[in-house]
């Protein structure tokens, strides 16, 4: 009997502790939960938060940019049509220039003529000593064929520079309009809309 005793002894003193035990791991599990969901909550808002300052910041950046891009846009419209205002006043110089170098060849051409046939310009003239009319008239055609030559030179290097400047001015212009995006359909564009075609009169029954 001893032994039963004993026994029933070891299970009464077992059943109180297990008991007390139990509401303690039933307590402690329901905290660990709330504690890792508080957790995930806050690493949630804190990711939330990164996400919120990071598209701000793209924003101002895209902001910037699209102002940035503006400027730029904005600087080379001015500077293409300051280019293409000089190339306007370089094509005039340079019209102006090749009128200069026909005189001057015209005149040229003139003199030379006149040196050719000089014995003719001496009855033209009517000078009475011809020897002495003729070193005149040769002194005279010379000078002013001289002066003809020097001015078909200068104006020859005139439209040699110009040519050359009109040329890198051309250049200038196609990488603004490269940049611009603007090709040659959109230049000088007639955006008028078609006037509308009238009816034909109705048909008589």
């Amino acid at each position: 009997m001893a032994p039963l005793a004993t026994l029933f002894l070891a299970l009464a003193l077992q059943g109180p502790v297990d008991a007390a035990q139990q509401p303690a791991r039933s307590r402690t599990m329901p905290r660990t939960a709330e504690a890792m969901a508080a957790a995930d909550t806050a690493a949630l808002r804190q990711a939330i938060d990164a996400l919120t300052r990071q598209v701000a910041l793209l924003r101002v950046q895209l902001g910037e940019q699209q102002a940035t891009d503006l400027r730029r846009f904005n600087a080379n419209v001015a500077r293409l049509q300051l280019v293409l205002a000089d190339q306007d006043r370089m094509k005039k110089a340079r019209a102006e220039a090749l009128g200069r170098l026909r005189g001057a060849q015209a005149r040229a051409d003139d003199m030379r003529e006149r040196l050719a046939n000089i014995q003719r310009e001496l009855i033209t003239s009517g000078e009475l000593n011809r020897s002495a009319g003729e070193d005149r008239l040769r002194s005279s055609y010379n000078r002013q064929l001289d002066d003809a030559t020097r001015d078909t030179n200068d104006a020859q290097q005139e439209l040699y520079e110009l040519d050359a400047k009109i040329e890198k001015s051309e250049r200038i212009a196609e990488t603004l309009r490269k940049r611009l995006r603007i090709d040659e359909s959109q230049i000088d564009v007639d955006d008028t809309p078609p006037a509308p075609k009238p009816e034909p009169p109705p048909e008589n029954p």
